[in-house]
């Protein structure tokens, strides 16, 4: 969850103050095991470990999470962002470096250009 990322990015917060540990989230009462889960099997309500455990559930709760995959967006070179005006806000990195672009550019002056994809896309005030 990046709801931080815009207020970083914006200058509005530290990116010190959006960093937190995933176990204080996590119930005592939870066993939280930090594998990835290779098949989920819900006839038999059965996940398969990548450690190659197999747990039984009642209900289950998936949280995949996200990975970025920067080069399957056409011209773009991960490497340039944060350089030469290119900047996003889905990684705290990335949003530090915005605000700091964001800087230099107040400073120099210029033209700006946002986009908005036509796509749905997780939040609308941060794409």
């Amino acid at each position: 969850y990046q709801a931080g990322h815009t207020l970083v990015g914006g200058g509005i917060t530290k990116a010190e103050k959006l960093i937190r540990s995933t176990q204080e989230y996590i119930p005592d009462t939870a066993k939280w095991i930090q594998t990835k889960a290779t098949n989920i099997d819900p006839e038999s309500q059965k996940v398969s470990l990548e450690n190659g455990e197999v747990l039984s559930y009642d209900y289950l709760v998936v949280c995949p999470g996200l990975q970025y995959d920067w080069n399957r967006i056409e011209g773009l070179d991960p490497n340039t962002i944060g350089q030469n005006g290119l900047n996003t806000i889905y990684t705290l990195d990335g949003a530090i470096k915005t605000w700091e672009n964001i800087q230099a550019f107040a400073k120099k002056g210029g033209e700006a250009i946002f986009t908005h994809p036509d796509t749905p896309i997780k939040c609308g005030g941060a794409p």
